[in-house]
């Protein structure tokens, strides 16, 4: 057994000098943002927007939705989801007085309020349960993201409001890869970039959140069909970059020699 007789160690980095926190901010973000994790930055950012986007932007106007439909069960009212809100449209703009200004009043059920809750129960169980696919969490991705963009195009296509409200539901279901998608952060970036990125993401996310509330909010009124269609092709553009995400790592089992 060899035993080397060291005594010093002599280290000729130079110590971390202060910076701005302006520079150390680009100092740590700058690299996410040059080859080799430029193309694999672009890539994931653009499918965390889309994922935020469809989830929360759609989400706001939920118990919106829950409210059309409880309505349209009790006049026995049929049409998917465009067809109620442009009825609500019409009607509104048929008893509108320009004279006396709009006061906007609302009130929400208790059972939409139920109905949200349950709903939302439902997507946190299945988060859960999708924790136990973690070797699979590529093509849960891309299922999730599929489902997505068909529920946007079947909730346009059925012609009965509660087959199109659980389509609508479904199409925000893009909530459950949130989880997946900071499992990517963390095994494909070098360890000294994860927090970084993983911060960015969360300011994609928000920023495409506010974005999005504020598109939906002036089209889904005006142009409800076509939002939901255009929507799709977006959910499904993320799709495609999903696709081209490195393969999941199989855990082989150890035999026997």
């Amino acid at each position: 057994m060899w035993c080397l007789q060291v005594k010093t160690l002599t280290l000729k980095d130079q110590p971390n000098k202060k910076l701005s926190l302006p520079r150390a901010l680009y100092e740590q973000s700058a690299a996410l943002f040059r080859p080799p994790l430029l193309w694999r930055t672009l890539q994931l950012f653009y499918i965390v927007g889309v994922v935020y986007i469809t989830n929360n932007s759609f989400l706001v106007w939920l118990a919106h939705v829950m409210n059309l439909l409880r309505l349209a069960l009790e006049t026995s009212a049929t049409g998917n989801i465009c067809d109620l809100i442009n009825h609500e449209m019409a009607f509104k703009a048929s008893h509108s007085n320009t004279t006396v200004p709009h006061v906007c009043v609302g009130n929400i059920e208790e059972n939409v309020v139920l109905a949200l809750i349950g709903s939302q129960s439902i997507f946190a169980i299945l988060n859960f349960v999708l924790s136990y696919l973690s070797h699979r969490r590529k093509a849960v991705l891309i299922s999730i993201l599929c489902l997505s963009s068909l529920s946007g195009t079947l909730l346009n296509l059925t012609p009965e409001p509660i087959s199109s409200v659980f389509f609508f539901m479904i199409f925000t279901c893009t909530c459950l890869c949130m989880g997946i998608l900071a499992s990517f952060f963390v095994d494909l970036y070098p360890p000294s970039y994860r927090g970084m990125v993983a911060c960015l993401s969360i300011m994609v996310g928000r920023g495409s959140t506010f974005v999005g509330i504020n598109v939906v909010g002036n089209l889904l009124f005006h142009h409800c069909q076509l939002t939901f269609y255009m929507w799709t092709l977006l959910v499904l553009s993320s799709v495609v970059l999903a696709w081209f995400l490195p393969p999941d790592k199989v855990k082989l089992k150890p035999t026997a020699v």
